[in-house]
């Protein structure tokens, strides 16, 4: 293995990095969090059942309480609006406002959307490819690190 070769995880490392950076930088805008940006997306693309606290909870990783205070936020912008659900009355489906699509138009995600639009068909179901398996290591490396 030449040096070149042993340098391609700590060069890809740095890559993926500042990609991340530039994701993070834009994601910055409208007045709205990176966080509260992925809610949005979540509940515009979300089934009614899965249109809860506890489904974006799940869908985040993370527990009902900061998942209920993003949506607060969301719904305290005009994003969100969260209704009674008629077939259980302790629970709320959570909407996608008129003003809420009107700010989906202006996602940030969508530049980086666009960039990946610009690679050939073959390099696109590549890097997928390649990003599944990087995601299914990380998360068997967090696996191992609960046991």
């Amino acid at each position: 293995m030449t040096d070149r070769h042993q340098d391609t995880p700590k060069h890809l490392a740095a890559l993926i990095e500042n990609v991340a950076r530039i994701i993070q930088i834009r994601a910055h805008v409208h007045g709205v969090h990176p966080v509260q940006w992925s809610a949005l997306r979540y509940f515009l693309r979300a089934g009614v059942k899965a249109r809860t606290v506890n489904g974006l909870a799940r869908y985040q990783g993370t527990t009902a309480t900061p998942a209920s205070r993003t949506i607060g936020a969301l719904i305290s912008k005009s994003y969100l609006k969260a209704t009674t659900d008629p077939k259980d009355r302790r629970s709320k489906i959570i909407e996608v406002t008129p003003q809420g699509r009107k700010i989906l138009k202006r996602d940030p995600l969508q530049e980086i959307e666009a960039a990946l639009a610009r690679l050939e068909t073959r390099d696109q179901v590549a890097l997928s490819a390649l990003m599944e398996k990087m995601l299914f290591s990380l998360q068997k490396i967090d696996d191992s690190k609960e046991e």
